[in-house]
């Protein structure tokens, strides 16, 4: 299947976006877009025009963007900040703060990826602290996973849940991603150091849409798909 290009959003609107990081999409066909360079995160509408603007003048280095389940709330990573900046969706104005810079619970060094789950939890990538931190309804923390032999992950760098709640980490110093259950026990690690097919030279962004995994392979040029259904995901043929 080849899908049809909608539209192209980045060129010939303006804001001109500069430096996109990350992106989200609402069901009402909207889409948010965290630009770092610009400093603020620019929403399109169903049609690719410029819809609004979250967080000029406010925040520092957006680097991606998280919608609340309810679709009511923009979640910010705003990585050079050291913390997450919240937005009123339909009104536009910073409504909350979560974090600064530090080693704490609710502390962050380097936000870089922000995903919520269906169930309402908040999971954030403190690259720099090597940890990803759960909050309850986007403030509330409630637990952190961290790096050891069982987790089998350093240096996360995104975040991605699927549609039975587990939880996918790319390891960007260990070329693999490593799966957890909603308990944040782990299930099994995903790929190893290489070219063949599920195999990464530097894991980047990911994302689960439906039952397929997407992995961007920043070093070997590529963007391999798996398929979730059943115990352990593959890649697609």
């Amino acid at each position: 299947v080849d899908p049809a290009v909608v539209w192209i959003i980045g060129s010939g609107t303006e804001p001109r976006l500069r430096e996109p990081m990350g992106v989200v999409a609402h069901p009402d066909g909207n889409v948010y877009v965290a630009d770092a360079a610009l400093g603020q995160v620019v929403g399109f509408d169903a049609a690719g025009n410029v819809a609004s603007i979250y967080g000029a003048g406010v925040l520092e280095e957006p680097v991606d963007v998280a919608l609340s389940p309810d679709g009511r709330r923009l979640h910010v990573a705003d990585a050079q900040a050291d913390r997450i900046a919240v937005f009123d969706l339909e009104g536009g104005g910073e409504i909350g703060s979560l974090g600064r810079r530090g080693k704490g619970a609710g502390e962050f060094y380097l936000p870089t990826a922000v995903e919520f789950d269906d169930i309402g939890l908040l999971m954030v990538v403190d690259q720099l602290n090597s940890r990803v931190q759960i909050f309850d309804g986007g403030t509330e923390f409630t637990r952190a996973l961290y790096p050891d032999r069982s987790t089998g992950f350093s240096r996360p760098r995104d975040v991605a849940v699927d549609a039975a709640g587990r939880i996918y980490l790319p390891d960007s110093a260990q070329s693999r991603i490593s799966v957890f259950d909603g308990d944040l026990e782990p299930l099994f690690t995903l790929g190893r150091n290489g070219l063949s097919d599920g195999e990464f030279l530097g894991v980047g962004a990911i994302a689960v849409s439906g039952d397929r995994l997407a992995v961007l392979d920043r070093a070997g040029g590529r963007l391999q798909l798996f398929d979730l259904v059943g115990v352990e995901p593959r890649p697609v043929a």
